[in-house]
């Protein structure tokens, strides 16, 4: 009797069961219709009548179709289709994209107009996993495309007149916003090891509040399979992560540091992330996400810590070295602050002054600090950078030789200026130059 099923998994208090001997049609996944009038642009409509030209289906899937669902703002919207990759590209110049075609094999085609990008993948069964690579079977059926999906959440397609079909009946785990894998977990995992900080992510996202404990402790076991994945990705997974944790909570919830601390990072206790927030809503200003990460970062390594940490991780130089400022940022007062602000803005720049107003600002326990730290900020963007006026060109024109003393002039002349809170004027300064400084050669 149970030689016909395959592949039965349990989810909650539900069995969902693949049907490996029968064809199923999509509408058969039919959940419900619903309002997608804000989410399809222009460009995207011509995606879908060129689909639609050469008789292919096209889908929403995944993020968006979740995002949408949840009323979140989207960002990037991928698609997929029935349609073999060499049979779309047969009919590409009828298009008015241009495309990239370096996915072609795992039947992801990049369509761009605009300078907007459409990643459209075939559907596919996965038959081979290697890491990140793997061997793919395209289908022409959702069902079969769905099982290679990660989570239940992400299993959702939604085609351009509002219809939502949901072949995992996963619609009541978006809702819910539980986070719950396909298939078996740690089978998951083996496949793709970057599944272990994806669910980490989500969780932390959406449904920490309803988490499996037996499926964190599958990814708890597995740990060291993170050792196996490129840097890069796992550097940009944990960004992503990092970005998303909304309470210091999630943090012992999710046993962070035991992930963590396998790829050489070293967090603090995020105290700081209910500030960060208020701070975040308050503001207008897109915080870096690495910004984020060095918040994240526990402040008592040295820095060959860091160091070893930049590298393992393959963080560009200049990621590297802002994070490092971060690191180093004192922490002032508000009265501080104010009085400085000008000298930050003249040494670090705009923006730079900002992150270090933010880092201040989260350390600050006054809460009847709050505001002023808000109007503090947005002045900012009202104050103008002091420019320094002597060149080395004026010196010389009051007869100080060209040569290293000239450097050292305009350096003891611009800390003069600074101290004096950037007061001293033109001519202040030339008379300095002039009288002042037993430094100069001008020959006497």
């Amino acid at each position: 009797m149970y030689g016909r099923w395959k592949n039965y998994i349990w989810f909650s208090k539900r069995r969902l069961v693949f049907w490996e001997d029968k064809i199923q049609t999509t509408e058969k996944f039919f959940k419900k219709k619903i309002d997608i009038s804000n989410l399809i642009n222009q460009e995207a409509r011509e995606l879908k009548s060129f689909f639609d030209s050469i008789g292919y289906n096209l889908w929403i899937v995944g993020g968006a179709v979740r995002d949408h669902v949840l009323g979140i703002e989207i960002h990037d919207i991928d698609f997929t289709t029935d349609g073999n990759p060499e049979e779309i590209l047969k009919y590409i110049d009828d298009s008015k994209f241009s495309i990239q075609t370096n996915a072609k094999k795992y039947g992801c085609l990049t369509f761009i107009k605009n300078e907007k990008h459409f990643q459209v993948t075939t559907l596919r069964q996965d038959m081979k996993n290697y890491g990140r690579d793997v061997e793919v079977k395209f289908t022409e059926k959702i069902n079969e495309d769905v099982k290679r999906r990660d989570f239940t959440i992400n299993s959702l397609y939604l085609n351009f007149s509002g219809e939502l079909y949901d072949p995992l009946d996963a619609f009541r785990d978006i809702i819910d916003q539980r986070i719950i894998f396909i298939g078996d977990v740690k089978k998951r995992i083996i496949e793709d090891h970057l599944r272990i900080l994806r669910y980490l992510r989500f969780v932390a996202k959406f449904g920490y509040h309803a988490i499996k404990d037996r499926e964190l402790q599958v990814c708890i076991d597995n740990k060291d399979l993170l050792l196996k994945l490129s840097k890069e990705r796992v550097r940009d997974e944990i960004l992503n992560f990092i970005s998303c944790i909304k309470s210091k909570e999630i943090i012992e919830v999710l046993s962070v540091p035991t992930f963590f601390n396998v790829i050489g990072i070293k967090l603090n206790d995020f105290s700081h992330i209910n500030k960060f927030h208020s701070i975040r809503e308050r503001v207008e200003f897109d915080i870096s996400i690495i910004f984020q990460f060095a918040l994240a970062l526990d402040k008592n390594q040295n820095i060959k810590d860091y160091e070893a940490m930049f590298e393992n991780l393959k963080f560009s130089r200049k990621d590297s070295i802002f994070i490092q400022e971060i690191l180093d940022f004192r922490v002032y007062s508000k009265k501080e602050m104010s009085q400085k602000i000008d000298l930050l803005i003249y040494k670090h720049g705009i923006e730079m002054t900002k992150y270090i107003i933010i880092n201040s600002w989260i350390f600050d326990d006054d809460p009847s600090e709050f505001d002023n730290w808000s109007f503090l900020f947005k002045s900012i963007d009202n104050q103008t950078k002091m420019v320094f006026p002597i060149k080395p060109d004026h010196l010389i024109k009051i007869g100080i030789y060209p040569g290293p003393d000239i450097s050292r002039i305009l350096k003891d002349l611009e800390n003069i200026w600074i101290d004096k809170n950037f007061e001293p004027s033109f001519k202040d300064l030339i008379k300095l130059a002039e009288q002042e400084l037993p430094t100069n050669n001008r020959g006497e």
